[in-house]
């Protein structure tokens, strides 16, 4: 699966890009998000909820604030206890793209996590609930045909650099 989204970025807010994740309910339901943390990293996050654990990647340096980027998570599937890999290579099982660029990573895994699973979570952009309440995306994003993408297909490193380039385009970044 491949998420991404053109972004300014305020700085120092969680911020949701895209997520499958939902915790106003009694229980939650969690399948991944897609963010920007409270400290500017961008983070890919997937849960396997029935052993309730998860598998993310989180970049290792904080993304620039106040200026259009372009971030894409990928994921190729493969669950197990190294789900989004060890290293932040393309050959990785999960990659952080910024500006058409693969970006450093740092994968932190369960070795409990098998799967995610097709739960009943809404597809979110923009927003996260948080204990009943509404986040709002810190920043700004592009809408319209630039805008938050969701794929099943894993996208390769030049698909994303293609994306990038078409956005920078219509931009005129």
């Amino acid at each position: 699966m491949s998420l991404g989204a053109w972004v300014s970025v305020t700085g120092g807010h969680a911020s949701i890009i895209l997520a499958r994740f939902d915790n106003t309910l009694a229980a939650e339901v969690r399948e991944w998000r897609f963010l920007i943390d409270g400290n500017d990293n961008l983070e890919f996050q997937i849960f396997d909820e029935s052993a309730n654990v998860g598998a993310q990647r989180i970049s290792d340096a904080a993304v620039p604030t106040g200026v259009w980027i372009f971030v894409v998570a990928t994921y190729d599937g493969t669950g197990g206890a190294d789900a989004m890999g060890t290293s932040g290579s393309v050959a990785d099982n999960g990659t952080l793209y910024v500006d058409g660029e693969i970006i450093a990573s740092t994968a932190n895994d369960s070795g409990a996590y098998v799967a995610m699973e097709d739960l009943s979570a809404p597809t979110t952009f923009a927003h996260r609930l948080l204990g009943g309440v509404t986040q709002l995306f810190g920043g700004s994003m592009i809408g319209g045909p630039l805008g938050p993408f969701f794929t099943p297909k894993e996208l390769s490193s030049g698909e994303v650099r293609g994306l990038y380039d078409l956005g920078r385009a219509a931009l005129g970044l």
